[in-house]
């Protein structure tokens, strides 16, 4: 069984699973999330976890803080949307989750005005179930190559350099 799947498989939901088109703002926002981050914010959508209107509320964060490193990351988006405006806030969001800002602002805008939960979840499981079928295919193209070579703890250090050269030059 391919390892990312072994360990974040069980999260997907093959009933809500419908191929559902993710829209261009919503990969560019969330589409640098780490895995734990992105289940995270699936589960929350889920059970109705979701902060709108702010970063965050009571137990509550809003879909692009789900991103965020840490807590002081998240109160650092709130104070930059009260001393300066929401566009600070979203640039210094979007330089952190690697994404362009103008993107995170419109989600924002739109997350805090019509914000579609179920659309929004339809589209971040998509996303995840194109996580999966990467790892998949990458998991088989990696796999038969491994196979083939003995040990990482057996090889000289000299020959687990070499090996892992040869490995790449396989895959290329």
């Amino acid at each position: 069984m391919p390892v990312v799947r072994e360990v974040f498989g069980h999260f997907q939901n093959l009933s809500l699973m419908a191929m559902v088109q993710v829209r261009p703002l919503v990969r560019e926002v969330f589409g640098h999330f780490p895995n734990l981050s992105l289940i995270a914010l699936i589960q929350d959508l889920r059970y109705g976890h979701i902060a709108k209107g702010d970063w965050s509320s009571s137990h509550s964060l809003c879909p692009v803080a789900h991103g965020m490193v840490d807590g002081e990351g998240v109160n650092q988006l709130s104070a930059a949307t009260q001393a300066i405006n929401l566009q600070a806030a979203c640039r210094a969001a979007a330089r952190r989750l690697l994404a362009q800002p103008r993107s995170v602002y419109d989600f924002v805008r739109w997350w805090d005005s019509l914000g579609d939960t179920a659309r929004l979840l339809g589209e971040l499981e998509q996303l995840w179930a194109d996580r999966l079928a990467d790892a998949d295919t990458v998991q088989r193209i990696v796999e038969p190559v491994t196979r083939q070579w003995p040990c990482r703890r057996q090889l000289p250090w000299n020959a687990r350099r070499k090996s892992v050269r040869c490995i790449a030059r396989e895959l290329v």
